[in-house]
């Protein structure tokens, strides 16, 4: 099992930051097999981060296929971050509540900026800081997907 958890780890590129309280986001379907469309959006928690995907925490039944794109709306230090990723693993918790794994499709661009801000975050968490440029949910987690169904 230690095998498996840190060939997993080293196929990660990018650092990976745990947030604590976990960081309100919105999800939405954009594409499946490739034919664009339009659905609502959903309220997702953001448990962790990097800048080659996220994992999310989610009452909603989603499969874990690659023809299916989600976009995933947050503000990380006061920029809107709008980020398209597949989700790449599913672990089924209590109470109906997911964790999902998601890679990021996204451009150099973003990635870079991602780097910056994810970089930032770690260092004012680290020091302590109130942050209220980020979106964070430090109530309870079944009660905000009640509060946001």
């Amino acid at each position: 099992m230690y095998d498996t958890m840190v060939s997993q780890r080293n196929q990660r590129s990018f650092f990976r930051l745990d947030l604590a309280p976990p960081l309100a986001a919105r999800m939405s379907i954009v594409k499946v097999n490739n034919n664009k469309i339009e659905t609502g959006e959903a309220h997702v928690l953001v448990d962790n981060i990097s800048a080659g995907g996220l994992r999310f925490l989610s009452l909603l039944q989603l499969p874990v296929r690659q023809e299916i794109v989600l976009e995933f709306r947050m503000r990380l230090l006061n920029q809107q971050i709008k980020a398209l990723g597949v989700i790449v693993r599913k672990e089924e918790g209590q109470n109906g509540l997911n964790q999902y794994g998601v890679s990021f499709t996204i451009d150099e661009e973003l990635k870079s900026l991602l780097v910056r801000l994810i970089g930032e975050l770690q260092i004012r968490l680290r020091r302590g800081s109130n942050i209220t440029s980020c979106d964070f949910y430090a109530g309870d987690i079944m009660d905000y997907f009640l509060q946001h169904p």
